[in-house]
């Protein structure tokens, strides 16, 4: 899109959401402006516009007004629909994960996609097989829970506690080589999502360290990321 154009669609968004919100025209402004960016993705130095964005009048929470939070609720509310970009964005920080792995842990992450894409997982499995493991760089030590913190507004209860369990039951096939013990997965023998997280560890996480299998990009899943990370938080599917 050349620059004439740019602006035009830009300045027919504005428009629209003044129509469509309580928030003035300097508002919606910068706010627009902001978004437009984050979405197109420029570098520093690119474009034609630099914003500064229109802020609350508090500086302590119990100070804010109604105007004030409806503004950070717009605000937020567009900032949340880019979020699955950031974590298709952030899974490539797995490339900088720990080392000692034939395989880099984005390339784990995929692997274990791949796998549960082609046994017909289903859209929303594939998506917690790719993401399972996006916890490592920030929680190294409890990675899982932070997995499926991230994917808990848009994920059933069972995919969501497969994901923030499977390191306890991943550790079945080495805990006991680092002096752990590797049953401790037995705590939850009773639980009704047991077998799926020890299937979901035998089927696509624990075997997906193989340098020669044939794994589908980290572009190929975007899509899938987008459609969940797409859904109503907390919503129906989540029960």
């Amino acid at each position: 899109m050349n620059l004439s154009l740019e602006r035009k669609a830009w300045s027919f968004e504005i428009v629209r959401i003044c129509i469509m919100t309580s928030l003035d025209f300097e508002q919606i402004t910068a706010h627009t402006i902001l978004i437009r960016t984050q979405s197109c993705k420029l570098k520093k130095g690119e474009g034609f516009m630099s914003a500064v964005n229109s802020t609350v009048g508090f500086t302590r929470m119990e100070d804010g007004t109604e105007h004030d939070y409806q503004l950070l609720h717009q605000y937020e509310k567009r900032y949340s629909e880019f979020t699955a970009q950031r974590v298709v964005d952030h899974m490539q920080a797995l490339n900088n994960s720990f080392a000692g792995y034939r395989v880099t842990r984005l390339e784990h992450a995929v692997q274990s996609a791949t796998r549960a894409w082609k046994d017909g997982a289903g859209t929303e499995m594939t998506v917690a097989a790719l993401l399972h493991d996006i916890g490592d760089v920030l929680a190294p030590d409890n990675h899982s829970e932070l997995a499926a913190s991230i994917i808990q507004p848009f994920v059933s209860e069972k995919t969501f506690w497969i994901v923030k369990h499977h390191g306890i039951f991943q550790g079945y096939y080495f805990f006991h080589h680092i002096g752990l013990d590797r049953n401790l997965r037995e705590r939850y023998k009773d639980h009704q999502h047991y077998q799926d997280c020890a299937d979901f560890c035998a089927n696509w996480d624990q075997v997906s360290f193989d340098p020669d299998y044939p794994s589908k990009s980290l572009e190929f899943f975007e899509p899938m990321v987008e459609e969940i990370f797409a859904r109503e938080p907390f919503g129906e599917h989540t029960r």
